[in-house]
């Protein structure tokens, strides 16, 4: 991965970090949280499809954790797009939107980054 997208993504993880611990917060103090969090929106609408598509397919390797663990890291990251890509992507808004939507993100995130060795 690039310089870029490995800041884009050390940016998306801290955002999600942030929002998750915010909300955990929140639930045990009994207080209302909005689900959208703003920040996190204008950041990722700011960013290519390209891009957008490079989170959400580690986020969903990270969440499912379905590789073989015989394949090299480049090729784990391969088949899971390649597996994205041909279950076809919608347009950049609802790509956003699955994204925005996982209350765990980050914890998705850092299981990828620790399946494809990314040291951010």
């Amino acid at each position: 991965m690039s310089e870029e997208e490995l800041k884009v993504l050390k940016h998306v993880y801290s955002l999600a970090k942030d929002r998750r611990i915010k909300n955990e917060k929140a639930q045990q103090e009994n207080i209302k949280t909005l689900d959208e969090d703003k920040e996190m929106y204008t950041y990722l609408e700011k960013l290519d499809h390209e891009k957008i598509k490079m989170i959400q397919t580690l986020m969903y390797l990270g969440k499912d954790k379905n590789f073989d663990n015989t394949d090299s890291p480049e090729i784990r990251y391969k088949k899971e797009r390649e597996y994205m890509d041909e279950i076809g992507w919608k347009d950049k808004e609802l790509d956003i939107k699955a994204i925005e939507d996982k209350e765990a993100l980050d914890l998705f995130l850092k299981s990828a980054f620790e399946i494809l060795n990314i040291k951010l």
